[in-house]
Order: structure tokens, then C-alpha cells, then sequence
């Protein structure tokens, strides 16, 4: 059930961006947030729900619309980021840039496999590491939104 969440979100979150108005340099950090921002809270609500109840219906149906908005906040978030390259990297550049972060983001997947592995099978519940990862999302985003602001200000003049 969770999974069919996630993929009924993950193909609304693909068809509302194919019908939005192209997205243009104008309030591209507003548009980058609010997905993070979105998806941070969800993490943590998935973490409050595993946490409040162990009723399989429950968890079920909540679960559900809960990660379809993970899936929809990821969906969104990527395909603003992917216009974004496409509109700015030079053409000659832009396989080599996509190429290095495909590779770096596959690369740092079996790091966390590995410390979500152990952390799952030490910890009592798992509602409580959802919680804890959301609300270190939720942290980052918060720090590092006036710096990447600056950054995509300082290249929206370029």
C-alpha cells in the first residue's frame, strides 16, 4: 500500500509539472523550498504515525497518502532541478554535469543503506529514526536556504 502511494504521487507530482507554465529564473528558490520543505514534515509525520499506532489499516491508508506526498515533493523538486540544469549548464557541459551527479548520488547510496541498516535493526522503533532524520532535514534546509538563495540569486545575473 505504501508503495502505490509513492507511485500515484510520484506520477502527480510528474503530470502537474507538465502542465505548470515553464519554469522560469524568477522564484526558483521559492519553487526549490517548498518541495524540501514539504518533504522534510512528511518524514516526520511518517515517523509520528509508525510511532501512534501499529493499527495495519491505519498505517495503511495513512501511510499511503503520506509517502504519495514524499513521492510528489521528489517528483516536483527533481524536475524543477533537471529544467534548471538543462536551461543553464552549457550544452557541451551538460552530460558531463548530469553524468557526475547520477554518479555521486548512486555512489552514497549504499552508505546510507548501510547506516539505515544498522540504525532499523538497533532501535527499538522505527518511528523514532523517521522522526530524527526529518527533523535533520528539516535543520539542513533551514541553515543552508539563505546560502543557496544567495547562490541562485548571484546566478540568475549571469
Amino acid at each position: 500500500m505504501l508503495e502505490t502511494g509513492s507511485a500515484i504521487g510520484m506520477l502527480l507530482g510528474s503530470l502537474l509539472m507538465n502542465f505548470l507554465p515553464n519554469t522560469n529564473k524568477k522564484r526558483f528558490a521559492f519553487k526549490m523550498f517548498i518541495p524540501f520543505f514539504i518533504l522534510d514534515i512528511q518524514f516526520i509525520l511518517l515517523g509520528l504515525l509508525f510511532l501512534s499506532t501499529s493499527n495495519a489499516l491505519f498505517v495503511s491508508l495513512f501511510g499511503s497518502l503520506i509517502m504519495g506526498l514524499v513521492s510528489f515533493s521528489l517528483a516536483v523538486l527533481n524536475i524543477i532541478v533537471q529544467v534548471r540544469l538543462q536551461k543553464t549548464v552549457p550544452t557541451e557541459l551538460l552530460g558531463r554535469v548530469i553524468a557526475t551527479l547520477t554518479t555521486a548520488n548512486t555512489s552514497i547510496m549504499p552508505l546510507g543503506i548501510l547506516i539505515f541498516s544498522f540504525l532499523f535493526q538497533n532501535t527499538e522503533s522505527g518511528g523514532s529514526i523517521f522522526i530524527f532524520s526529518g527533523l535533520t532535514l528539516l535543520l539542513y534546509t533551514l541553515i543552508f536556504f539563505k546560502s543557496i538563495r544567495h547562490a541562485i540569486r548571484n546566478d540568475n545575473k549571469l
